[in-house]
């Protein structure tokens, strides 16, 4: 093969690399141009321009890859947009029924506390009614002193 043969075929896989989104030499931000091109084939600054009928092939290609590239770019962020829309719903969805389960919890508590109290104040009563039954015992018992 010869040396311009060889260095076309180098272009051309730069630019398939590059439209592919996976280059190898250059970042893969998805920009294409002629000197990125030419970076990706791994040649000297210029070395694109000697191939004119090349370089016409990628102008006329490019305006098409960058309205491609703009689509794409745009359902992304559409993409993004939903996805941050779906997680806030199910954030919102996640507090309500935290704030439910909250609610049922506050709810047993409170009827918890009230049955404690109600058998502290039953067991007090009771308290009181035995120390009264015992003070009459120990009423009747007293013995006068002589």
């Amino acid at each position: 093969m010869r040396q311009k043969e060889f260095t076309l075929q180098r272009l051309k896989e730069a630019f398939v690399r590059l439209k592919a989104g996976k280059p190898e030499r250059t970042k893969a931000d998805g920009k294409i141009s002629i000197l990125r091109i030419n970076e990706e084939a791994g040649l000297s600054r210029g070395a694109i321009y000697y191939y004119k009928a090349f370089v016409q092939e990628v102008k006329a290609e490019l305006p098409i890859l960058e309205v491609d590239r703009n689509k794409n770019q745009a359902i992304n962020n559409l993409q993004e947009n939903l996805s941050s829309e779906l997680k806030l719903r199910r954030d919102r969805d996640k507090e309500k029924r935290l704030k439910t389960e909250y609610r049922i919890q506050a709810g047993n508590f409170k009827q918890l506390t009230d049955e404690v109290v109600k058998a502290n104040v039953s067991l007090t009563f009771r308290c009181m009614e035995l120390e009264e039954a015992l003070s009459r015992i120990e009423a009747g018992k007293v013995v006068p002193i002589k």
